[in-house]
This record gives structure tokens, C-alpha cells and sequence, in this order.
């Protein structure tokens, strides 16, 4: 399986117990395991970037 052009592969290894929740989760948002996956990470770098961008400098 290779990624689409000017995208890149991760493989994860989760419990059997992560992959039940994050599963139920997908399927409660309407989107597919590796969708959901995508938004979550998505999300997360985002506030990331903003909470990075709202500290103070040191």
C-alpha cells in the first residue's frame, strides 16, 4: 500500500480496548476509523500551533 502523492504512511499499534473506543468513537461522528483518526490528529496539532502562538516568548 503506498500514501498519495505528497503524502506520507503511520501505522499504529493500539489495545484491543483503544481500538474498541476510538472505533465507537468514529461510528458516534459519522466518519470512518482512519477519518476520525485524521481529524483528531488535526485537531490536536492545531491547538498545538495555537497555544504555541500564545505564549509568551522566553
Amino acid at each position: 500500500m503506498n500514501a498519495a502523492k505528497g503524502k506520507k504512511q503511520v501505522q499504529l499499534t493500539l489495545t484491543v480496548e483503544a481500538y474498541n473506543r476510538l472505533q465507537a468513537l468514529a461510528k458516534d461522528a459519522d466518519r470512518t476509523l482512519a477519518g476520525y483518526l485524521r481529524w483528531v490528529f488535526s485537531n490536536y496539532l492545531k491547538e498545538l500551533d495555537a497555544n504555541n502562538q500564545s505564549s509568551p516568548s522566553e
